[in-house]
């Protein structure tokens, strides 16, 4: 993975420490691909990991 990839999702998976590996990938596609990823499979995952108490947007 890119250097900023990484980062990125790094950073993302500390703002969401209870997400699933599969949430954790949605939600690094909506930054890096902003647009491309089917909304309501995010809105879905986003829910998800709020439920356990994450941060995601």
């Amino acid at each position: 993975m890119h250097q900023l990839n990484l980062l990125r999702y790094n950073a993302i998976r500390a703002r969401n420490p209870g997400a699933e590996e599969g949430e954790l990938l949605a939600l690094w596609s909506e930054e890096t691909h902003r647009g491309t990823v089917d909304a309501g499979f995010l809105a879905r995952a986003c829910d998800a990991i709020r439920a356990r108490g994450g941060n995601s947007p």
